[in-house]
């Protein structure tokens, strides 16, 4: 089984800026969604589907996640290892990455699911770790499906439009990938060193033109959050999804 093999890596150091008053105090992926905090929604998510290795990767307020793990994932609780990688403050993300291959386990085709602090998925990710395998691809990036609510044209130089597509429908990249270790070894430094996310964006990239990403389409839940409206709207739908889940 690949998925018991597997290392889930979140990336959990960003400040959230646009939610300025809340992450004063926590970085963004402990804000408190309907009473709990996002990263332990998201590790809960791993830990049912039987995952029990992960990495932090940490950066703003490190210590208020490393107070949290503590508690609810302590080095006597059975069957889960937690270890954290802090690459600073200002690291990007392709950085935060980097750094966190040093405690990654050293084998070079551990399967690496690399997962957002801020973005909690339903998604089978015991699936999307055997499909990754099987398509041997480099790296396999979930995505989601969104229609653009305008009707899109393409003009040509003499201005004669080519096509015109209403309302057309879109794969956007939801925020989780999965690789192979080896993946990430081979990661160049000049990416590594980009801000925020414009390194891993180049990765993908740079993956996409030789042919060696794959996709993994996601239809169903997922919540993520900027700002304070979207917020309520996460605590909303989290509520929702569990009503659900409890009714089924």
């Amino acid at each position: 089984m690949q998925h018991a093999k597997a290392t889930v890596l979140i990336l959990c150091g960003g400040r959230g800026s646009r939610l300025k008053h809340i992450t004063q105090e926590v970085p963004k992926a402990m804000v408190q969604v309907d009473g709990k905090p996002m990263l332990a929604y998201i590790m809960d998510a791993f830990v049912a589907q039987g995952f029990g290795r992960f990495v932090l990767a940490t950066g703003y307020l490190s210590d208020v996640i490393e107070k949290f793990v503590s508690v609810a994932y302590p080095s006597t609780k059975k069957d889960t290892v937690v270890e954290l990688g802090n690459a600073g403050v200002d690291a990007g993300m392709l950085r935060r990455i980097d750094h966190a291959r040093s405690v990654l386990p050293p084998e070079p085709d551990t399967p690496v699911i690399v997962a957002y602090g801020d973005t909690l998925v339903d998604i089978d990710y015991r699936d999307l770790v055997a499909k990754h395998a099987a398509s041997g691809a480099e790296a396999t990036i979930v995505t989601g499906r969104i229609r653009s609510p305008f009707g899109i044209v393409d003009v040509g130089p003499d201005a004669r439009v080519g096509s015109f597509n209403e309302k057309p429908v879109f794969d956007y990249y939801i925020g989780c990938f999965v690789c192979a270790r080896l993946a990430l070894d081979k990661l160049d430094a000049a990416k590594i060193a980009m801000h925020d996310g414009t390194g891993l964006v180049a990765w993908f990239e740079e993956l996409s033109r030789g042919g060696r990403l794959a996709a993994y389409r996601h239809e169903g839940l997922q919540i993520t959050f900027n700002t304070e409206p979207e917020l309520s709207e996460a605590g909303e739908a989290l509520r929702k999804f569990r009503t659900l889940r409890e009714n089924t």
